[in-house]
């Protein structure tokens, strides 16, 4: 049986361990030593029983060999009894029950001990102190019960003092410092922690997390130096050249083919506008609820993009793509359309540049979901396609667009799906993502 949730150990606050701790600790000592000491108590009464019943027995049975006869004992707890049949009623009983038994509790307090004397005859009698009245630990018992039970309170509440003062001294830095830990937020690092110049744990994991949080914040600051920078240095070229392009597009007396690849340089600049636009944004941590659109339709955005990814086969390329697309028009999505561009470039790209020739690239929408198939051959298909830097044999780049794909479905909540046969890949995502709380 399982402990529920509050009441598990690992789940228990550091004071409440040690207090549990040094409280079970307490109570094992005591009760053990207690038990070691009644032991100890009756064993030596048994023993004095025993050595009486020796001493009288060693003499009877001495006396027995001159005269025949048997002594009467100077101590009235003591008797000889010829047969078992002589012995008290309470004893008699016991002892049929049990003959080889050497102690007995009697009737109304009474309490026996037995020792067995052999003749030179080789006949036995049965020697039987009845020691009731010499039972000096019975007697006691009690107020050795009651000091056992009050030293055990005092010991249980001075080692409760002691894991108290323990666990204040220690307990209440690591407290304060797991407080302090808690509060802090990415954008907003404090200074320090703390001062704690002490050479113990919780000084030294002070002073470890001061070091990380500098650090974290130089961190922070050459991160947010390249994502100014790279906006910059990045959309400034990227602005020059599609101006250029526009400029050349419009000219009179370009050939069909000239028209054709500069309406690729066009549509390959755009992309890249929104592949920047899209990574900044994701390496801003904007909160999701601040990204997501009013839901627009999803097929102009598909249809712009799959005339985008397919122009580079055509006409040039031998590999014949087809393509089967039952997207209505009435699918919407919430996704931003920045970041729904780099999904789909990526997606449509790979399925273009990596299914077989003449074979078909599907694309559905279903249950708000939007799917992307495409056969691909056996043996070609990396192990782990949607990790960084895992590619097909025959691509170019680099291994990281399912990778930065799946970096923008965590960050805006399309749950990614991958299903990888020996001959079919398919990726789907949620086209009405819902915001994260």
């Amino acid at each position: 049986m399982r402990w529920p949730k509050q009441l598990r150990w690992r789940d228990f606050s550091l004071r409440k361990r040690l207090l549990w701790a040094f409280a079970s600790v307490c109570l094992l000592s005591t009760s053990l030593f207690s038990l070691y000491a009644l032991a100890f108590a009756y064993s030596v009464e048994d023993q004095f029983f025993e050595a009486m019943l020796e001493e009288e027995g060693q003499r009877q049975l001495a006396a027995f060999s001159q005269t025949r006869t048997w002594l009467s004992s100077s101590d009235s707890a003591l008797r000889i009894y010829l047969e078992p049949s002589d012995l008290p009623e309470d004893l008699r009983v016991a002892f049929a029950a049990e003959p080889s038994r050497r102690e007995f509790s009697g009737a109304q307090g009474r309490h026996y001990h037995l020792k067995k004397l052999i003749t030179p005859e080789r006949s036995s009698v049965w020697l039987v102190a009845e020691v009731s009245k010499k039972l000096v630990f019975r007697r006691m018992r009690g107020t050795v019960f009651e000091i056992l039970l009050y030293s055990t309170l005092g010991l249980l509440m001075l080692a409760l003092a002691l894991a108290w003062w323990q666990a204040h001294i220690t307990a209440t830095p690591l407290s304060r410092l797991a407080a302090r830990v808690a509060r802090i937020q990415p954008t907003e690092l404090p200074e320090r922690l703390s001062d704690d110049a002490s050479l113990n744990e919780v000084g030294i994991l002070t002073r470890s997390i001061n070091g990380l949080i500098e650090r974290m914040r130089a961190f922070i600051e050459r991160e947010k130096s390249f994502t100014r920078d790279a906006s910059h240095e990045l959309r400034t070229p990227l602005t020059v050249i599609s101006s250029a392009a526009e400029q050349i597009a419009a000219a009179q007396h370009l050939y069909p083919a000239d028209q054709q690849q500069l309406a690729l340089i066009l549509s390959a600049t755009k992309q890249l506008q929104h592949t920047i636009n899209s990574l900044l944004t994701l390496a801003r941590e904007q909160h999701l609820a601040s990204v997501l659109t009013n839901p627009y339709r999803l097929l102009p955005l598909l249809e712009q993009i799959v005339l985008a990814q397919i122009m580079p086969f055509e006409p040039y390329s031998e590999k014949a793509i087809k393509l089967d697309c039952t997207v209505g028009h009435q699918v919407c999505t919430t996704i931003p359309e920045a970041v729904l561009h780099i999904l789909l470039s990526n997606l449509l790209g790979n399925a273009f540049a990596h299914g077989l020739s003449n074979t078909t690239v599907y694309i559905a929408a279903q249950n708000q979901r939007l799917y992307i198939r495409n056969d691909q051959a056996q043996g070609q298909q990396p192990e782990a396609p949607i990790e960084a830097f895992s590619k097909h044999p025959n691509s170019a780049g680099f291994g990281l667009g399912l990778s930065i794909v799946q970096r923008l479905s965590d960050r805006f909540g399309l749950d990614l799906q991958f299903k990888q046969t020996p001959n079919i890949a398919e990726l789907s995502f949620a086209l009405l993502p819902k915001p994260s709380a």
